[in-house]
């Protein structure tokens, strides 16, 4: 009886007819549970292909018993970018922007304000870029990390280039906020000018608006489910209450506002999950005042509850962020 040899005939098979075939520059193999679960050694079979290869293929793995939700893969996937990169010249005056995934990024308020300052944008990773200026990617004066799960990358860049960062993420506080930016004035030697009080000032007053709207109002938090305590934080600062929290899981970074929410006295049911259809089900029973999440898949019943969608007003990055989603609660109050 013979029995199989596993995958890495196939496997080697495959990324030679890519390179050969595709002509790419460089190459990901993502691993999952089985093949991890099995043994294979997926590390020592690349590392065979690498040999003289002009193309560097490189390992992310994704198995679910270490790596159980995804955001543990994106962060992976993104930190061994560095692989890729070499070292270079700093071009003084530029920055990467590392994390933000839409394509919009022109149209942040960070964007803008750096454009304004001067300041040209190297590289952004992951959208927008080509294995070529991933590789020029260290020749910038500064990383802006704009999601957690890009800071790996931003550390291994620092230990092997020198580029320092400042962690400009999924943040809805008014003071980091405006932290961030003062991080990037003094890594840059540069002024922002008054735009970034101003809009500090903003968020203060749009804040101060939703405390009276909405104080000892309601909420069931369900989406986007990587903001689901710092959200929920906001809430509660503006009087709100929280009655049932759905995150993707849970963070060093969450603990500040999860004491913050339980020291106000709330104590909200909270669900790991990445489930939308459940939800539906616990808005009804709940009732809540509003219901953060995505639109019900099902008919659901008339019980005076308001569904908002929050997705659309998390592609900036700033002040901006808190002010859209405040703004669209007070819209739709």
């Amino acid at each position: 009886m013979t029995l199989p040899s596993g995958c890495a005939d196939k496997l080697a098979a495959a990324v030679r007819r890519i390179r050969t075939e595709e002509g790419c520059s460089a190459l990901l193999v993502v691993s999952s549970c089985v093949i991890e679960t099995i043994g294979e050694d997926m590390a020592a079979i690349l590392a065979g292909l690498n040999d003289g290869a002009n193309c560097p293929t490189m390992l992310v793995r994704t198995e679910h018993f270490t790596k159980d939700v995804p955001i543990s893969g994106l962060c992976d996937t993104l930190s061994v970018l560095a692989n890729v990169m070499e070292s270079r010249p700093e071009r003084p005056r530029t920055v990467n922007i590392l994390g933000h995934r839409f394509d919009e990024f022109k149209d942040t308020e960070l964007c803008r304000l750096l454009d304004a300052a001067d300041i040209e944008t190297n590289v952004q990773i992951p959208a927008q870029c080509s294995v070529e200026q991933i590789r020029r990617a260290p020749a910038a004066a500064l990383n802006i990390v704009t999601n957690f799960a890009a800071l790996e990358l931003a550390e291994k860049m620092k230990g092997t280039f020198g580029v320092q960062y400042v962690y400009f993420g999924n943040d809805l506080d008014a003071d980091r906020i405006r932290a961030a930016y003062r991080g990037i004035e003094e890594r840059l030697d540069l002024s922002l000018g008054e735009a970034v009080d101003r809009l500090h000032l903003d968020l203060v007053g749009a804040k101060d608006a939703l405390s009276k709207s909405a104080q000892g109002k309601t909420f069931i938090f369900a989406s986007p489910p990587l903001y689901a305590f710092d959200m929920s934080r906001m809430f509660c600062d503006c009087g709100m209450v929280p009655l049932w929290i759905q995150a993707v899981g849970f963070r060093e970074s969450d603990k500040a506002p999860v004491r913050n929410i339980l020291s106000r006295g709330h104590d909200p049911r909270v669900s790991r999950a990445l489930n939308q259809a459940p939800m539906d089900f616990v808005c009804e029973r709940y009732t809540p005042d509003y219901c953060f999440s995505h639109p019900p898949r099902r008919p659901a019943r008339n019980n005076g509850t308001r569904i908002i969608s929050l997705m659309m007003d998390i592609r900036g990055v700033g002040f901006e962020v808190p002010l859209a989603i405040i703004n669209r609660i007070l819209q739709e109050s």
